[in-house]
């Protein structure tokens, strides 16, 4: 079943989340001149990177390439058809992640 990771605006709050048997630690930051979400994952110190959070395109895929990472897919999820600042920050947060791990993919894999 997929795994669900809300966002939370607090850039001080980090979320241990289990994914694939590993844990990663995720944070969220706003970034104001772009008007942007983005999203810090890691695991330890051999594993880490930052990513815009965008609609409709898997945000783990440029990371595949590493033993570390998450082996399924992490899509953003949102009510609006562009995330903003009130998307998470806010009582009625209307986005959030989700990740299919590779098991859950295999039954949709093209051959």
């Amino acid at each position: 079943m997929a795994v669900i990771i809300p966002m939370f605006a607090d850039p001080n709050y980090v979320e241990s989340i289990k994914l694939d048997d590993k844990y990663y630690k995720i944070s969220f930051r706003w970034n104001s001149s772009e008007e942007a979400w983005y999203m810090a994952m890691r695991m330890g110190t051999d594993f880490g990177f930052i990513t815009k959070l965008v609609q409709g395109i898997d945000l783990l895929k440029p990371y595949n390439y590493h033993q570390d990472a998450p082996r399924g897919e992490l899509w953003c999820v949102a009510e609006e058809e562009r995330l903003s600042f009130s998307s998470v920050d806010s009582e009625n947060r209307s986005a959030f992640l989700m990740y299919f791990s590779e098991n859950e993919l295999k039954p949709y894999e093209m051959e």
